[in-house]
């Protein structure tokens, strides 16, 4: 999900860096996505994707916010709350703002795992499913998990679980998220302003608004929290009216619900904010990479860790329809008008990789679009671009990307494969392409809540055996129970993924087809949803959050019902017969071990046997 980027100004776009924007939000907007804390108060609060080192804790550092962080905290951050009020801002280090009055509570732990669902990633050989490090600057806050202890009655004493492993408002995290929320809310002022914003916000914002929160933004946020930053003393005195004439914006007060869509997304807004305003910027990476670089032993069972990697964002949509998501119909929602995509050009994407490796010796990247490869003529001048970059000795050859893909950017006509994109890829220095596979079933592929044309599965196995080749190492995404899955089809799929994983791929296998607000799958009849009754502790309103698409045959249903409970009975008990002692598991491990599990739930304890075997044999390899 992301909110990040242009939004809300009718005249021309602001420079968020500028001094006179630092001016307006500094001292009134703390962000409270992450926390630290010294030994009598809070320490630090994350303003940007960033993570605050110890040394950078001590220092201060810089004393001026510089705005474009606030709008990278928007930046694919899935839920933010936003504190405003009296409290004063002593300095604002480039990670994030320090204040010297605030509540009594504090945060005992700050940690990261790698929960990213880009695969593996470039800096991993086989990524770690549980335990690691978040692989970027852009995408550190939906990575983190905090541990609580409280010293405030307004927080429940001694709270020792970690909060979800993403802090994000979306389906079945939203109670989640809603009670953290309630706990800030309990400990915090009366005119403390709490915003949420993503996707999930933005199709869903009347639900997130019910829940607890102040306002929602809709679409890309920048902008949109300029505006909220220079409206916040007209809040103080007359609430939540002091919003109404902002774009991109949806408030609820005294049951009136007030949405201002978004102003549309330009090409200026997206050179700009996507590239002049990343050049301009000044990242403390090596920080950064140093603290992971002395994590890299955690990152256990055969992985290779490479520090140095940057997250890259270089367009505003996806181009595919997929029925299940809603990805490519944010900025529609937001703004409420269609939007085809922007993206940067080949020349353009090169010259920032170029400038991350000569300014910060970057050495790896990794494109986060949803799918970086759609823009086929982009992509080769973007290759032909970093081949000529590296023939002049601008970038070192061994700096490498990875990108997310679908099996119909490598086909071209009559459905043969496209090997001169591939050689080109290759000679890049791509190292590897999270597939999104989904299915290997023909049939399901063109169901309405999948909605995947163009590709079958034998050319899904051509692309993968022709990546595979040329050195490319794909990771394959799959969806295990479609609605119109049958028993036949989630075996079958087994028996799909022994192969690719035997051709040395990896996976990530998704068990479910999530009911995601705003996707095409939501409107379609005839598919039941799980609904999860919500009571928000905040506001005690019953809130009916769909969770995921009921499959139609009842033995599906009822594996997708008691898929997690399956998961880890079945990973325990492997585990245990294997002595690992080791508290994590790589995403091979992971797939095997699910395998072994649905396999059993059916029956097929042959096919459950040549999962085990696997297992044993790629850990003795590692």
């Amino acid at each position: 999900m992301r909110i990040g980027h242009a939004q809300s100004l009718r005249r021309k776009p602001v420079d968020v860096g500028r001094p006179d924007f630092c001016r307006a939000i500094a001292p009134k907007v703390a962000v409270t996505n992450v926390i630290g804390q010294d030994e009598n108060d809070i320490r630090f609060i994350r303003c940007g994707s960033k993570r605050l080192t110890a040394e950078e804790q001590s220092d201060g550092c810089d004393e001026r916010f510089h705005g474009r962080q606030l709008g990278q905290l928007f930046h694919r951050i899935h839920f933010s709350l936003f504190g405003v009020g009296q409290r004063v801002v002593k300095r604002a280090a480039p990670f994030g703002l320090r204040r010297t009055r605030s509540p009594p509570f504090r945060f005992s732990k700050v940690r990261c795992r790698q929960t990213s669902n880009m695969g593996p990633g470039p800096g991993l050989a086989e990524g770690p499913q549980v335990r690691g490090q978040p692989q970027g600057l852009f995408e550190v806050a939906p990575h983190i998990v905090i541990q609580v202890t409280s010293r405030s009655p307004g927080l429940d004493a001694q709270i020792r679980r970690p909060l979800p492993r993403r802090i994000l408002a979306v389906l079945a995290q939203v109670e989640q998220d809603v009670a953290v929320l309630k706990q800030f809310r309990d400990c915090c002022r009366q005119d403390v302003l709490f915003v949420v914003g993503g996707q999930e916000a933005t199709h869903n914002f009347e639900q997130l608004l019910n829940a607890g929160f102040d306002v929602a933004i809709l679409g890309y946020g920048e902008y949109v929290m300029l505006e909220i930053a220079k409206a916040l003393g007209a809040y103080r005195r007359i609430g939540l009216s002091a919003f109404q004439d902002i774009e991109g914006l949806a408030t609820k007060s005294e049951g009136t619900l007030s949405v201002q869509k978004a102003r549309r997304v330009t090409k200026q807004d997206v050179a700009a904010l996507f590239y002049t305003q990343i050049l301009k910027m000044d990242i403390p990476y090596n920080r950064y990479w140093e603290v992971n670089s002395k994590r890299a032993g955690a990152l256990s069972v055969n992985n290779s860790f490479t520090p140095e990697m940057v997250r890259l964002y270089t367009s505003t949509r996806c181009p595919s329809h997929c029925g299940y998501c809603s990805s490519h119909k944010f900025i529609q929602a937001a703004q409420g008008a269609a939007h085809n995509g922007i993206c940067l050009s080949g020349k353009q994407v090169a010259e920032l990789v170029v400038h991350h490796h000569r300014k910060y010796g970057a050495r790896i990247f990794l494109f986060s679009d949803d799918e970086f490869l759609a823009w086929r003529q982009r992509s080769r001048d973007f290759c032909q671009a970093i081949i000529d970059a590296k023939n002049r000795g601008e970038l070192d050859p061994a700096v490498a990307f990875h990108c997310q893909a679908r099996v119909i950017d490598f086909l071209c006509g009559m459905g043969n494969i496209d090997t001169d994109l591939i050689e080109l890829l290759r000679q890049a220095g791509f190292t590897g392409i999270s597939l999104g596979v989904e299915s290997f079933s023909d049939h399901l592929l063109r169901t309405p809540v999948m909605n995947k044309p163009g590709y079958d599965r034998v050319k899904t196995f051509r692309v993968i055996d022709a990546l595979s080749a040329a050195g490319l190492r794909p990771h394959v995404f799959i969806i295990l129970c479609v609605p119109d899955a049958t028993p036949q089809d989630i075996l079958d799929t087994l028996r799909s993924i022994l192969e690719v994983v035997e051709k040395g791929c990896s996976l990530s296998i998704s068990p479910l087809v999530y009911a995601l607000p705003g996707a095409p799958a939501q409107t379609l009849s005839g598919y039941a949803v799980k609904t999860l009754q919500f009571i928000s502790p905040v506001t005690h309103q019953a809130i009916p959050l769909a969770q995921y698409f009921i499959p139609r045959d009842a033995t599906v249903a009822s594996l997708a019902e008691n898929f997690h409970t399956l998961e880890t009975e079945t990973a325990k008990r492997v585990l245990q017969e294997m002595h690992w002692t080791d508290g994590t598991v790589n995403y091979l491990m992971e797939t095997l071990l699910r395998g072994i599990g649905i396999a059993e739930f059916f029956g097929e304890n042959a096919l459950a046997e040549t999962f085990k075997k696997r297992l044993f044999a790629s850990v003795a390899r590692s």
